[in-house]
């Protein structure tokens, strides 16, 4: 409860600071400074609680300790005042004693370590018993040697907890070099069809294949490998130029960073920065909304991989900046597939044909 209670703080303040410009834009801060305040105090009498107790339970110990080695010395000189014992052994009773109580202390403190242990081991189980989204194939099969089709084939799924199927009887064929467009209203199942496709789930009923073979056939690591993903809100981590590139290929030569960078019309701002070097900030502070988009774009053009598969690439743009990203990404697909996700008009010459979901069906 404890654990819950300081992990639930951490969160709000995080939020907090994450989003400080918004909540100063909506004159909000005050109140979340408030709730962020409440839950402080909160924690903090728990806290006062339990070092009350503790520091009881120390007096205590101590009192009963005292208590029992007085008993105990008076005992030992009363035997040896009327010849019971003699003097060594009165003296060894007495310091008998005090190992003992020595002794009772440390258990006290490991009873507690021991809890405060148990408490974490069983949170621990609890995420480590959690059944896994996907399982790995107890015998992969080698993915095709080159580029294949890749089908979506009467695909039914539900989530956990979920009555209504969101997507049923789905059915997409994307070929090498096809790009594919898919739209739909918020919460019709763009993303979760992303998810399938990625293999982060796997369908209740149906069949996602490439090259005619189930992906469930193949080690997840080896299909990530065959598909390149651009998320909705795609991170800028804290770092330099270089190394958020390198997440997408970390043996990639300084070479091909500037190529990729060429690709999606970010080599003169990377020059105007300072090269690839150039630290770029926290969630890419230094960016605009245009050029932390084209930098996670690179860093999966950077992949090589066959298949890209983008969620919602020019949310957020505008219409310019949305339109002139689209058409570099083309011209730096190559003949890779892409299956785009997207709410948005599209320009012409971006995909080959647009498909819409709809009451779990593509059409």
């Amino acid at each position: 409860d404890r654990a819950l209670h300081r992990a639930q703080l951490r969160a709000q303040a995080f939020e907090g600071l994450e989003g400080a410009a918004d909540l100063t834009a909506l004159q909000a801060r005050e109140h979340w400074n408030q709730r962020v305040l409440v839950a402080a105090k909160q924690l903090r009498s728990r806290d006062r609680r339990r070092r009350w107790r503790l520091i009881g339970g120390n007096a205590l110990h101590g009192l009963c300790a005292a208590a029992g080695l007085v008993a105990m010395l008076w005992v030992a000189l009363r035997g040896f005042e009327r010849g019971v014992i003699d003097a060594a052994l009165a003296a060894g009773l007495v310091f008998l004693t005090v190992a003992l109580l020595e002794l009772w202390a440390a258990i006290g403190l490991a009873w507690q370590s021991w809890l405060s242990g148990r408490v974490a081991a069983v949170r621990l189980e609890q995420i480590v018993d959690q059944p896994a989204g996907v399982a790995e194939p107890l015998d992969p099969v080698p993915l095709p040697g080159e580029p294949a089709t890749l089908s979506v084939e009467h695909v039914a799924f539900r989530w956990p907890g979920q009555e209504r199927a969101l997507l049923e009887g789905l059915q997409l064929q994307l070929r090498p070099g096809d790009r594919i467009a898919i739209q739909g209203d918020s919460g019709c199942g763009k993303t979760t069809l992303s998810s399938l496709l990625l293999r982060l789930w796997d369908p209740d009923a149906g069949y996602v294949r490439y090259g005619g073979i189930d992906i469930r056939q193949f080690a997840q690591a080896d299909w990530h490998r065959q598909v390149a993903w651009l998320p909705q809100n795609a991170p800028v981590f804290a770092g330099s130029v270089a190394d958020n590139l390198r997440l997408g290929d970390p043996q990639a030569t300084d070479a091909r960073l500037w190529q990729v960078l060429a690709d999606v019309r970010l080599q003169g701002w990377a020059e105007q920065i300072g090269g690839l070097s150039a630290w770029v900030g926290e969630n890419g502070a230094t960016l605009s909304a245009g050029q932390a988009r084209r930098l996670a774009l690179a860093r999966a053009l950077l992949r090589g991989s066959p298949i890209l598969l983008l969620d919602e690439p020019t949310e957020g743009l505008d219409v310019d900046t949305a339109h002139a990203l689209l058409h570099d990404m083309v011209a730096a697909l190559g003949n890779r597939s892409l299956v785009m996700i997207t709410h948005d008009v599209l320009p012409e010459g971006i995909v080959h044909r647009s498909c819409r979901l709809r009451e779990g069906r593509l059409g």
